[in-house]
């Protein structure tokens, strides 16, 4: 879908830039880490560098590949930075009241399956210091069908929405 945006007469198109690399991206120097994550990992797929917040690393798959993104080292690689069993995330914050907001992402936290997503929002809206629980996703601007098209997981947010106040975190870049 979002590729489809591209004008594909202007080599200068702001959604052509965000998306396709340029060769000088290819320059593999610099930082990895440029976030710190690996001070922040408190265990597999899980990060808890602010006090209040939790992050967790649900997959490494997206629906586009982000330019800014600060994890596209890991674009290709394993899945050996990312949470494989949602209990133990779900446990550990459940375990830290200090932590109020919680981050589900990736990757694309809404590429995952339904099922995942469920797992997700019923173990993570059981927890009553939890306020809010965000979903990182681009899904809203480059496959927005997964969202309006899915009437499960519509419903499912719908669901949750009562038990907790969910967010879906996304940005638009450019205006077009």
């Amino acid at each position: 879908y979002y590729l489809s945006l591209i004008d594909r007469e202007d080599p200068n198109d702001p959604i052509r830039r965000m998306c396709i690399p340029s060769l000088t991206e290819t320059d593999m120097s610099g930082e990895f880490d440029t976030s710190g994550e690996a001070d922040n990992t408190v265990q597999t797929g899980l990060q808890h560098k602010y006090a209040q917040t939790a992050l967790i690393l649900s997959t490494n798959r997206c629906a586009m590949y982000c330019r800014h993104c600060f994890r596209k080292r890991l674009v290709g690689l394993s899945d050996e930075e990312l949470l494989e069993r949602a209990d133990e995330a779900i446990a550990y914050i459940s375990s830290h009241r200090e932590v109020n907001n919680v981050l589900v992402s990736g990757g694309d936290s809404l590429m995952n399956p339904n099922t995942v997503v469920r797992r997700y929002l019923s173990g993570l809206s059981a927890i009553e210091h939890l306020d809010l629980i965000r979903f990182g996703s681009r899904l809203p601007v480059t496959l927005p069908e997964r969202i309006y098209g899915d009437a499960e997981l519509l419903d499912m947010f719908a669901e949750y929405s009562k038990k907790k106040t969910l967010i879906v975190v996304t940005q638009f870049n450019p205006p077009r």
